[in-house]
């Protein structure tokens, strides 16, 4: 729905408006909603057996398509999303040009659905028992059982298994991507909890 609300504001497609005010500007040339150019087909990740459905309603990312979705599909790499992230966690600024205001960015990475909101985090709140909501984002309000990883960090993780999260409080981001949906929580997990044991926040006894 936001995503067609830009369109109707702002006279263009949602990738056009996206190009030019966001991906072009952040060198993120790699980031479209199907890969058009066929040298770099063979970069795209593919589902394990196990894995070959429908991710986001896409079933090939070399295809065009008309919908152009606001919550899903862009196909992208590594170093451009973490380009997009390293802005978010600049504050919304990369480069020396600023894309958001840093209050807007606080505020986007804030729980807004607290305890005082009433809203009730049933078995299907996915951001789960540790973690409010943003205006986009999973907010980590506390720490996982037997971890000491730090309060304030964002994610989300995609429908194909791929996953961010940016962490303020050391100053850092990751961005993992894959195309298997059927293990990307595994993944998660073990890599979060290798990263922040070499950190020395590793699991408490």
């Amino acid at each position: 729905m936001l995503g067609r609300v830009v369109e109707v504001a702002s006279g263009q497609t949602l990738y056009q408006f996206e190009k030019q005010r966001l991906f072009d500007p952040l060198g993120m040339s790699d980031t479209a909603y199907y890969v058009a150019d066929k040298a770099k087909w063979p970069l795209i990740a593919r589902g394990f057996p196990v894995d070959r459905s429908r991710v986001a309603g896409i079933t090939d990312p070399t295809l065009p398509r008309r919908w152009e979705s606001g919550g899903a599909g862009l196909a992208s790499t590594t170093g451009n999303y973490a380009r997009f992230l390293q802005m978010l966690l600049n504050g919304g600024e990369l480069d020396g040009k600023r894309y958001l205001k840093r209050e807007t960015v606080a505020l986007m990475t804030s729980d807004q659905i607290g305890p005082e909101t009433g809203i009730i985090h049933d078995p299907f709140y996915f951001p789960g028992p540790t973690s409010g909501f943003g205006l986009g984002f999973a907010v980590r309000t506390s720490p996982p059982p037997y971890t000491n990883w730090p309060l304030g960090e964002y994610r989300w993780d995609g429908a194909g298994g791929s996953f961010y999260f940016v962490d303020p409080v050391d100053d850092m981001l990751g961005v993992f991507m894959v195309m298997s949906p059927t293990q990307g929580g595994r993944i998660q997990l073990n890599l979060k909890s290798m990263i922040y044991e070499a950190m020395g926040r590793g699991l408490r006894k």
